[in-house]
């Protein structure tokens, strides 16, 4: 038994040396793997600001053939001429105030659309409850005209009422005062 434990430990002290050893050759690969994937990355780099400084050479070259075709004044606007001169970092934050500039124009100007919108459906909303005033006002006086003839006729009946009253009375005082002198 003992010597089967001590063949065991033997066994997995043979492993365990083995691992060790995968581990460290996968350590040496992915290091030598990182050290050529930055010396591409380096190399890429170098070829893409040779590629650039290329690129600026020629179009200082296309500006200089159009300042002396077109003269000094019509071609390109100052900021455009600034851009090219400056650093790339230094364009990619003109483009986006550029972008970011035209984005809040546009807003504007989608906020004035809809705030047209508003405008028209505030009026069309405004112009029917005119109408509606105005057809309530039309009812309402109406209704004061049907309401002032009928205190016309009230105030006729009144008078009528009164005068007949009158009569009654005066009728009423000559036939005591007759009786009266009769007696």
């Amino acid at each position: 038994m003992k010597y089967r434990v001590r063949v065991l430990q033997r066994e997995v002290e043979e492993m365990i040396c083995i691992r060790e050893k995968e581990s460290r050759v996968l350590e040496r690969e992915t290091l030598l793997l990182a050290i050529r994937e930055a010396a591409e990355w380096r190399k890429e780099r170098e070829a893409l600001k040779d590629q650039v400084n290329m690129l600026r050479n020629m179009l200082l070259l296309d500006d200089r053939r159009r300042r002396r075709f077109c003269g000094e004044g019509c071609c390109l606007d100052d900021e455009m001429m600034v851009a090219r001169d400056e650093e790339g970092g230094v364009v990619d934050n003109k483009w986006k105030h550029l972008y970011f500039a035209i984005k809040v124009e546009l807003d504007r100007l989608i906020l004035t659309t809809n705030n047209d919108n508003n405008t028209r459906n505030n009026r069309d909303m405004v112009e029917k409850e005119v109408r509606g005033k105005e057809e309530k006002i039309r009812d309402l006086e109406s209704r004061i005209a049907f309401l002032e003839q009928q205190e016309l006729r009230r105030l006729r009946e009144l008078d009528i009422l009164r005068q007949s009253l009158r009569i009654m009375f005066y009728n009423n005082n000559n036939s005591k005062a007759l009786s009266f002198h009769l007696k």
